[in-house]
């Protein structure tokens, strides 16, 4: 496994009347795109704003690999000057974070597609402009944490695009960690090797994209002519059941145990009118976790 390079121990923010962080424990490796997931209020800006000193906790620990690590964050409002040119504003941020050579302002413009914007203000860009300006302000310092809050809120299909282009870029090219929040499940799919489930302040999940995969692929609706038999059956073998609708057991299960039930309700004489493999999506595994009502996205 690679190298810690962030975590939180008992991390615990409290407001006057209310708890945003509720004792979370939580690990990002090196090289990992950790994808912050929860409902609106959830806890996940809160948690990134400790990340980046914009806030402090109340209780508990946060902390670093390193005491000279560098980190770049792009928090609610890109935090630009509208009337300057995408070229100023890199080179002012250059500047106030002791940045040199010649040609990293250039290089970064670039990197984020802002190189034949010259002249123009930065009040005349659009929203995924504006956005992209944003994140090569917080990579000029080649930084080894990249803390990005909900990066595509507002942004069209293409604008989507691009960014999810960008962050495999930054993570890949440059080597960066990684921190992402979204509410928009389907596209944090896309990007992330690691997730965190956020509920009412607590972490309650933390998976791989591995075992996400797992999740995804293992998943089967069963219809049979014994219903009662085979919920039995499913019970004696320990077989995780999803949901029941009328005459329908949903259930996750690797292929072998499949293969095995299979033959046990052969040899019951139970006939299996449907077997259909689901492909789910991560937005029913957060379902599934948290239940209830819900604020995310898959589109």
């Amino acid at each position: 496994m690679s190298r810690l390079i962030f975590k939180t121990t008992d991390l615990t923010k409290k407001y006057k009347e209310s708890t945003a962080l509720d004792h979370i424990n939580m690990s990002v490796y090196e090289g990992d795109i950790y994808g912050v997931i929860g409902k609106n209020g959830s806890g996940k800006t809160t948690l990134m704003r400790i990340m980046t000193g914009l806030t402090f906790p109340t209780s508990g620990e946060y902390d670093f690999s390193k005491k000279d690590i560098k980190v770049g964050a792009v928090i609610e409002s890109p935090a630009v000057y509208p009337e300057l040119s995408a070229f100023e504003n890199l080179s002012y941020a250059a500047i106030q974070k002791n940045v040199t050579g010649k040609t990293v302002v250039a290089q970064t413009l670039e990197f984020v597609g802002l190189e034949k914007t010259y002249k123009k203000k930065v009040r005349d860009f659009s929203l995924g402009m504006r956005q992209r300006l944003s994140i090569g302000l917080a990579i000029i310092n080649d930084p080894d944490v990249l803390i990005l809050d909900e990066p595509i809120n507002g942004l069209d299909p293409a604008g989507i695009i691009e960014m999810r282009k960008m962050i495999h870029r930054i993570n890949q090219e440059l080597k960066t960690t990684v921190i992402i929040s979204s509410h928009i499940l389907s596209e944090l799919s896309m990007v992330a090797t690691r997730y965190g489930i956020i509920q009412d302040g607590k972490l309650i999940k933390e998976f791989s994209n591995s075992e996400l995969e797992e999740q995804l692929t293992c998943t089967y609706i069963l219809a049979v002519s014994d219903k009662e038999a085979t919920l039995k059956l499913i019970e004696e073998e320990c077989i995780d059941i999803l949901s029941l609708e009328n005459n329908k057991i949903t259930f996750r299960t690797d292929n072998e145990t499949l293969l095995t039930f299979c033959e046990m309700l052969s040899d019951r004489k139970i006939s299996i009118y449907q077997l259909q493999h689901v492909r789910k999506e991560l937005e029913d595994i957060f379902l599934e976790i948290v239940g209830g009502d819900h604020h995310v996205s898959v589109n």
